[in-house]
């Protein structure tokens, strides 16, 4: 498996769901499993190497933004989800963050939180072997470097596209997430 196969895997289920990702998913987990393991572990090193890209303090503050809170595991979650997006959505966040606004709207802002992505080649692994994927080593050290992340209120100036185009957050918002 090689970057363009790993991407047109993503498209053809994306397209397939017609945009539920709990579909998208029974369908990349469907996908894999056709594959053979050396397939299965190069998609999964291909996935953990694309999280690494979106791993960025900028990238972090936009979500924060855009869904009114974001711990580590958020984080982790979106980084799955953005790649379930597709590559041209991908590329278009990491190239300029504030383009978040444009996959998502402020209805769906919660939905972008979602860590099953993330475990796509285990899952297949597992399913085809009935083994867990052996921890090789291969997944990408990653750190933000040396930014910190900026206060709310700098974030907000910083990325004006997304409070725009998303609204600012309200307690009823953040309640009705953390009560999912």
């Amino acid at each position: 498996m090689n970057t363009e196969a790993f991407w047109s895997l993503i498209e053809t289920a994306k397209e397939s769901s017609a945009g539920n990702i709990d579909k998208q998913i029974e369908l990349m987990i469907a996908a894999l499993v056709d594959l053979s393991v050396e397939e299965i572990q190069q998609f999964d090193r291909i996935l953990w190497s694309m999280m690494a890209r979106v791993y960025r303090a900028d990238i972090w503050e936009v979500v924060i933004l855009a869904a009114c809170l974001c711990s580590d595991d958020n984080f982790h979650e979106f980084q799955g989800w953005l790649i379930a997006q597709g590559r041209a959505n991908f590329e278009k966040v990491l190239e300029n963050p504030e383009n978040l606004a444009d996959i998502v709207d402020q209805e769906h802002r919660f939905d972008i939180f979602d860590g099953r992505v993330t475990s796509l080649g285990s899952e297949a692994y597992e399913l085809k072997t009935g083994q867990e994927i052996p921890e090789s080593g291969y997944r990408e050290d990653v750190t933000l470097g040396r930014e910190l992340l900026k206060t709310e209120e700098e974030m907000r100036q910083k990325f004006p596209y997304i409070v725009a185009k998303l609204g600012e957050c309200d307690g009823d918002e953040i309640y009705r997430l953390l009560s999912r």
